[in-house]
């Protein structure tokens, strides 16, 4: 997982987290709702209607050409591998992708 998105999961899960919680977990408006157990009694409870009211579905998305909805593409800088040599023929950590080769799909990212 990119370690950006472990960061924003461990501020919004806290304790949670402390108890390897399983997947997968549903998020609305930004609220943790909680996993496969807590929606489905929300749903059997007849709640889980009421929070996802007013969202907006994309019923027309059509998939990124760029990375086929993953996300992310390997590095254009490093082609995934992470290094990078210098003019001295020095290896060094890409600056510009993530621990796994990975950078933000260029496409889709900003949609």
């Amino acid at each position: 997982m990119h370690s950006q998105f472990k960061e924003d999961l461990r501020v919004v899960l806290g304790d949670i987290l402390k108890v390897a919680p399983l997947v997968p977990h549903l998020f609305i408006r930004g609220r943790h709702i909680g996993g496969a157990k807590e929606v489905k009694k929300l749903h059997e409870d007849a709640k889980l209607t009421d929070l996802i009211e007013g969202i907006v579905m994309d019923v027309a998305h059509n998939e990124c050409d760029g990375c086929g909805d993953v996300r992310f593409v390997p590095c254009f800088t490093c082609n995934g591998s992470c290094k990078v040599r210098s003019e001295h023929d020095e290896v060094f950590r890409c600056p510009d992708c993530n621990e796994n080769g990975l950078i933000m799909c260029p496409i889709c990212r900003t949609v």
